[in-house]
């Protein structure tokens, strides 16, 4: 598929489904002769009804990697000032704090660009991942993010993200060890 951002960056998505797993893979070109200030995106993934909960619990089955290993939103140090209220943005380490969603910022260290959660019967996990890492966000309307970061792009400058939905069974360690193999960088590289 194509589309165009303006002013005028052509995204190309190769979206490539596996068994247990679905890549995307974006090519952002710059057409302009100015440099396009197209910093990051947030692909949004609605999981209400795959946790079987709604806006004011699903985060106890929804998680993300931290120093401490699997964290579920509910358990996670949370804060609520900011721009916006609602959600809660966890921020990578190389990531300018002030160069994220305006939603209240959790100071917890992320381990890796995962972000998921568990089925309503607890025998699936989805989780999401991209090789450039903005942002993990548990939305206002029961949705996780893991928001991808690109960086700004010169003029004629093209531009690759690599991203994964999995679909597997409840196994956060086989989740690790298949994002592993996905993001040897960790997810947390530099354009």
């Amino acid at each position: 598929m194509e589309c165009e951002v303006e002013p005028r960056v052509r995204v190309s998505h190769e979206i490539v489904a596996g068994t247990d797993s679905v890549r995307f893979d974006l090519v952002l070109s710059n057409l302009e002769k100015e440099p396009v200030d197209i910093e990051w995106a947030q692909p949004c993934i609605r999981v209400g009804r795959f946790t079987g909960l709604g806006q004011g619990d699903y985060i106890r089955r929804c998680f993300i990697f931290t120093e401490s290993g699997l964290e579920t939103l509910d358990r996670t140090e949370r804060s609520e000032e900011a721009l916006y209220r609602g959600g809660q943005v966890y921020v990578p380490w190389n990531v300018d704090r002030k160069d994220v969603n305006p939603r209240p910022l959790s100071p917890e260290k992320l381990a890796n660009g995962l972000i998921g959660c568990f089925s309503a019967d607890e025998s699936l996990l989805l989780a999401t991942a991209w090789d450039q890492t903005q942002e993990l966000f548990q939305g206002v309307i029961t949705c996780v993010h893991s928001d991808f970061r690109i960086g700004g792009l010169e003029p004629g400058q093209t531009k690759k993200v690599i991203g994964k939905v999995y679909l597997l069974e409840n196994d956060p360690e086989a989740l690790l060890e298949r994002y592993r193999q996905d993001f040897p960088d960790g997810s947390f590289g530099a354009n």
